[in-house]
């Protein structure tokens, strides 16, 4: 039986999260998952589970970036960085200053509903420090 190309392109990327939840790499694991929800949909079938995950991987990313701050004792309020070319839900956030322990209670990012159809929300907290 011979595998289509997106088949091989899947299987190296099956692999790619391996290695990369060996090395604890959330947001390279999001990446991805993103692109097997790109290949997945270019097959017609349905993307949702692999966005999801995509989505789960970088929330801990940002989770895991929140309490690293919060562990330095340094910064009590953090700001989201919008990419040039974010979507419309993104750009609300611009320059929001935010409180981090509300944010670690409930991450405003990534944002859930982003419209960025390939790689999902693109936004990241930056520390505010005083």
């Amino acid at each position: 039986m011979e595998y289509s190309r997106n088949d091989k392109i899947f299987k190296k990327l099956n692999k790619k999260i391996e290695s990369l939840s060996k090395e604890n790499d959330f947001y390279g694991m999001a990446v991805v998952y993103y692109e097997m929800a790109h290949l997945v949909m270019e097959e017609g079938d349905d993307p949702q589970m692999y966005k999801d995950l995509g989505y789960k991987m970088k929330l801990k990313h940002q989770v895991d970036g929140l309490k690293s701050y919060q562990i330095s004792g340094v910064v009590d309020e953090v700001e989201c960085l919008v990419n040039i070319g974010s979507c419309s839900v993104c750009k609300k956030l611009k320059g929001e200053k935010l409180r981090l322990s509300d944010e670690l209670s409930s991450p405003s990012i990534p944002v859930k509903h982003c419209e960025n159809r390939y790689d999902g929300c693109r936004c990241t907290y930056i520390p505010i420090i005083e």
